[in-house]
């Protein structure tokens, strides 16, 4: 992992697009969202953690990878365009439609998540007594 350039592009989705539009058309409750702060599109809906299920941090997630070797400068360039992208109101619309939320999520802030990510899907592994076939 630590020789993968990451570009920091992470979205984080609330539902799955079926889900979220049956909630916004009344015909089912989200009781709760999976992110670490209420969403933009449910701001009713309670995090985990505001529901009483503190510590389960676990969410969908979208990321942008780019080959070992690239350049510095060229995975600079990249994230610099997803940040102007995500600027852009025709693709923010785009993203709710689909009931995506972007965060804009810096190289290095994006190689500390899955750096926590993979250890605790390695604890969840672990626990579970899961082995590989």
């Amino acid at each position: 992992m630590k020789h993968v350039h990451r570009l920091a592009v992470l979205l984080l989705a609330i539902a799955s697009a079926v889900c979220a539009g049956e909630a916004r058309a009344g015909k089912v409750k989200l009781l709760a969202v999976q992110t670490p702060r209420r969403s933009r599109l449910f701001p009713d809906v309670p995090t985990f953690a505001e529901a009483g299920l503190d510590g389960f941090t676990e969410r969908p997630w979208w990321g942008l990878f780019a080959p070992v070797g690239t350049a510095d400068a060229m995975t600079r360039r990249i994230y610099t365009e997803f940040v102007r992208l995500f600027q852009d109101s025709k693709f923010l619309e785009y993203l709710e439609n689909q009931f995506i939320e972007p965060m804009d999520t810096k190289p290095e802030e994006f190689a500390a998540f899955l750096r926590e990510d993979m250890v605790n899907w390695g604890r969840a592994v672990k626990a579970s007594g899961a082995r590989p076939e």
